[in-house]
């Protein structure tokens, strides 16, 4: 087994049980269905922070595989997977009871949750950068627009007011990831579209 294999063998685990916790939630909505009204934004916040998750994965996979484990990245690696499951778990409410609906809910926690996957981010992006350095290769800086655009949608709905507009924030969040799959690739699209 490889220093990296062994890392992220560690880290794929706690980011496993992000996912476990969104499912769950989704297993207890759907239980007490008819206890509280669901509304859009927490089920559409499950499925922007799945998404994030699986692209936290994929991001680790690809970029961090020249680096050389000692206990300090299995902390820096464990602090973030922590974080994304601390994110997860306050996605849906523990007890149903309280909460006049999901969005309540939503606005309730919604601050811990992007803000949690906000840093968490900030922190890859650095990690990333190091672990390329690390691997004598250059990261491929300056990202492009459409990453910096992940950022600033995150950045927005941690801070934006209540009102309609997170709706499509959240859209636009997923939508991002969408951008990942090659047979959809919308914003790739677009783009070429308008060029």
């Amino acid at each position: 087994m490889s220093d990296f294999e062994f890392f992220f063998s560690f880290y794929g685990l706690i980011l496993g049980l992000s996912v476990a916790e969104i499912a769950s939630g989704v297993a207890r909505t759907v239980h007490e269905r008819g206890q509280v009204k669901v509304g859009w934004l927490t089920p559409m916040l499950a499925v922007f922070v799945s998404l994030d998750v699986a692209g936290f994965w994929v991001v680790a996979w690809q970029d961090w595989r020249g680096i050389e484990v000692d206990f300090g990245i299995l902390v820096i690696g464990l602090v973030m997977a922590m974080t994304y499951y601390v994110a997860a778990a306050v996605v849906f409410p523990r007890e149903f009871e309280g909460w006049a609906s999901l969005d309540e809910h939503f606005w309730a926690r919604r601050r811990i949750i992007f803000g949690a996957i906000l840093f968490t981010n900030l922190v890859a992006v650095a990690g990333t950068v190091w672990a390329w350095q690390a691997a004598d290769r250059s990261y491929p800086f300056p990202m492009n627009w459409i990453s910096w655009t992940y950022f600033v949608l995150v950045a927005a709905a941690l801070v934006m007011p209540r009102g309609r507009a997170m709706y499509a924030i959240l859209g636009l969040l997923i939508l991002y990831f969408l951008n990942w799959l090659p047979q959809l690739n919308p914003l790739q699209a677009a783009v070429e579209a308008a060029t």
